[in-house]
């Protein structure tokens, strides 16, 4: 076979996989929150992106790469995963694996809880759990409000921390989405962030989006820029 048959059956192949899937891309990008919707089953979904920021009063600055994986079992049920390699540290970051549920779902108001558990047994660090309920409410065909309340928990050293999002949608059309979100943490203060995200759907199955804001802490994070995308391949 030819140099040119093949670039050209590899380019339909690629074209063909971009333009696969009926159902709606439901992506966690760009932004903090964590969507309500499990991916339907027999669904697995990439969500990829390269972060870089800087730190007030630290002279340090770097970028994270991190990858979510999603498997949907169903309607109601999905496992998943995360995985960052930081380059200002040289290491990976610790991953965790877990699944998330739907317990309450309408056409406008969606809530499921997400458990994780961080795997700091790769790292010789104690083990901790994270725990997350997860909504989202649409407000107008085009606007929508989604929220996460979480609590992390290290059972060696008994420390609990608490997270939370929240987040603004708004889609101008059915290729643009766009959030602006508050998101924080808070282990003995509390620490807050700002961020404004766009994403753009190039196909059903196939996003690319760009997100950034910082911190108002000082000593924090004072800004950072993420880009990255998303791709689900339907295996039905």
């Amino acid at each position: 076979m030819g140099m040119k048959k093949v670039i050209l059956y590899a380019f339909l192949l690629s074209h063909s996989l971009l333009l696969a899937g009926g159902d709606q891309l439901i992506s966690e990008r760009p932004g903090q929150a964590l969507s309500p919707v499990c991916l339907q089953e027999g669904q697995f979904q990439i969500q990829s992106g390269i972060n870089r920021n800087d730190f007030n009063n630290h002279n340090l600055s770097g970028s994270i790469t991190n990858a979510v994986l999603r498997f949907g079992l169903g309607e109601r049920f999905e496992i998943n995963s995360n995985f960052d390699y930081d380059n200002l540290n040289g290491k990976m970051v610790v991953p965790f694996i877990g699944f998330k549920a739907a317990l309450f779902n309408d056409t406008l108001n969606q809530v499921s809880i997400q458990y994780n558990s961080y795997l700091h047994q790769f790292f010789d660090n104690p083990y901790s759990a994270n725990l997350k309920f997860i909504g989202s409410h649409s407000i107008t065909d085009k606007t929508g409000f989604a929220w996460n309340a979480g609590l992390i928990y290290t059972p060696i050293s008994e420390d609990l921390s608490a997270n939370y999002v929240a987040s603004f949608s708004f889609n101008p059309t059915s290729k643009i989405g766009m959030v602006l979100e508050n998101y924080g943490n808070y282990e003995n203060e509390l620490k807050t962030y700002f961020d404004f995200g766009i994403g753009y759907l190039v196909s059903p199955v196939f996003q690319l989006d760009t997100y950034f804001g910082g911190g108002i802490n000082d000593g924090e994070e004072e800004y950072f820029v993420n880009f990255g995308f998303t791709y689900r391949i339907d295996y039905n």
